[in-house]
């Protein structure tokens, strides 16, 4: 095993631990509701860090820019995935096989664009499916190594 897999292991097995235990001082202070209130804000403004600097920067400047309910709506779409695929996907070759891991992605993928479409116009769907399809192929690109 290539050493910076194992330096991201024990790193992100560290950050576990430390969060882990921050999150229960947090519980203790404002509750379970309180801790969930928070974590789910804390989601939204990543994904919309996501969404206005990713897909939405890509619409606008392909002349299809998102309007601010549909930026909501989709932020939305983004912050729900880890509800509907639990789990740390961020070291995905540290526990499970780069297949599976794609498998995953493409489930998601599916998910975001069967929601999207009712948020979206046709023109901002094709850039939306654009971007997914160019991930999808960075991520299978990199599994080729790893496999």
């Amino acid at each position: 095993m290539e050493m910076g897999v194992k330096d991201a292991r024990a790193s992100k097995t560290a950050e576990n631990r430390a969060a882990d235990s921050v999150n229960e001082e947090i519980t203790a202070l404002i509750g379970t509701s309180g801790l969930e209130s928070l974590n789910d804000s804390l989601e939204l403004k990543q994904r919309r860090v996501q969404v206005e600097g990713n897909v939405g920067a890509e619409m606008a400047m392909d002349g299809v820019p998102l309007t601010p309910d549909q930026e909501t709506a989709l932020v939305r779409v983004y912050a729900d995935l880890p509800k509907q695929f639990p789990g740390d996907t961020s070291l995905p070759w540290d526990n499970r096989p780069i297949e599976e891991v794609i498998r995953e992605q493409d489930q998601i993928d599916a998910v975001i664009i069967e929601k999207a479409s009712k948020i979206l116009t046709p023109e901002q769907m094709v850039d939306l499916k654009t971007s997914i399809d160019m991930a999808s192929q960075r991520l299978r690109v990199y599994a080729e190594p790893n496999k």
